[in-house]
């Protein structure tokens, strides 16, 4: 299967939606959208890229976890310690771009009724650095720099 239409699919699965959710969300017909999946055609750059912002990552990302995929399909079966290699270096990878969505969203959309402490562990800013804030009513937060 060509990578452009396996990365369509992905993208599609990513978002979690059907084929018409989809086509509405990127203005994309849904018979197009279907003739794609079924690799009956080629997704077009702009298609990857409409599919891309429909799901939530970047086309990068999305080839990247094509790559992962097609890397782990080569070493599926195979005996010895390549696959828990490969299946640890996957599961790294995916956990990275999973990291980086919740910061992204967390940046995003700041919930203000959260205590700040909880703000900071959602946007990824780490433990060390939550101790060293002022405590309530002492000093001004504003100060607290994240190094």
């Amino acid at each position: 299967m060509k990578r452009e239409i396996l990365m369509a699919r992905l993208l599609r699965a990513l978002a979690g939606k059907t084929q018409e959710a989809m086509s509405e969300d990127t203005g994309l017909h849904p018979s197009t959208l279907g003739q794609v999946e079924a690799g009956k055609t080629s997704p077009s750059r702009e298609h990857l890229e409409a599919l891309a912002r429909g799901a939530g990552i970047t086309v990068a990302d999305a080839a990247e976890l094509v790559e992962l995929y097609e890397s782990y399909r080569q070493v599926r079966g195979e005996p010895g310690d390549r696959v828990e290699t490969a299946l640890h270096q996957l599961s790294a990878r995916m956990l990275f771009h999973v990291q980086a969505s919740l910061r992204r969203i967390a940046a995003l959309h700041p919930n203000p009724g959260l205590p700040a402490m909880e703000r900071q562990r959602s946007a990824g800013v780490p433990h060390s650095a939550w101790t060293s804030a002022p405590s309530r009513g002492m000093g001004n937060s504003s100060s607290f720099a994240i190094g």
